[in-house]
């Protein structure tokens, strides 16, 4: 009668039984076998991440391993089918991330000033662009300039840290106060760009 060798991985010796141990039980089993069997569920560890079937001569492994001994940890979800699994790790595609490679990547990962939701980031307030490394302009200039690294560059005719004033001409000649494009001159002085004396319009 051939024989199958049993490793006991947990207490390091091998031990050796009829393979007829395995399989369904009789319909009056002998002492000796109900003996055996006992020493069979100790001695068959499966690693001890799971328990050995004499129904079916083989470990039924504990949620979270897999393997024919249970010494193998299963990752979460497959890695849904995205990813490899590595020593219960999943290793994902280029364009997936999380622990089960279930979330679509953001490109550079939005640094540290954003939140990778469903493929796009979601920046801090002051940052934006793709992966959130932008500084942002106030109130994105207005819509009356473009944004260079955190400065309006504002269109002709307008100024302010958000392009939202009108420029009055000549900047008022250093002579007055730019009101929403109009010069509000100082007293003596007049004009359009409040150049003019007042003297002059005697």
């Amino acid at each position: 009668m051939s024989l199958i060798v049993i490793l006991g991985h947990n207490i390091g010796i091998s031990q050796l039984y009829d393979e007829t141990m395995c399989g369904e039980e009789t319909a009056e089993p002998t002492e000796l076998w109900l003996v055996q069997r006992r020493r069979l569920d100790y001695t068959l560890p499966c690693s001890g991440h799971g328990n050995f079937s004499l129904e079916s001569c083989r470990c039924v492994c504990s949620e979270g391993w897999a393997g024919s001994n249970c010494s193998e940890p299963r990752c979460p979800r497959g890695c849904s089918s995205r990813g490899v699994c590595l020593e219960g790790q999943c290793v994902c595609d280029n364009d997936y991330g999380g622990e089960d490679c279930s979330q679509l990547r953001c490109p550079a990962g939005c640094g540290s000033r954003g939140l990778c939701v469903d493929g796009e980031c979601i920046c801090e307030e002051g940052f934006g662009g793709d992966d959130c490394s932008q500084p942002r302009c106030p109130r994105d200039c207005s819509g009356r300039g473009h944004c260079d690294n955190g400065t309006c560059v504002c269109a002709e005719g307008y100024a302010g840290e958000d392009c939202g004033w009108l420029r009055c001409p000549n900047a008022c000649s250093g002579r007055g106060v730019c009101q929403d494009g109009l010069c509000v001159c100082e007293d003596g002085y007049g004009g359009q760009d409040c150049k003019q004396k007042a003297i002059e319009f005697c």
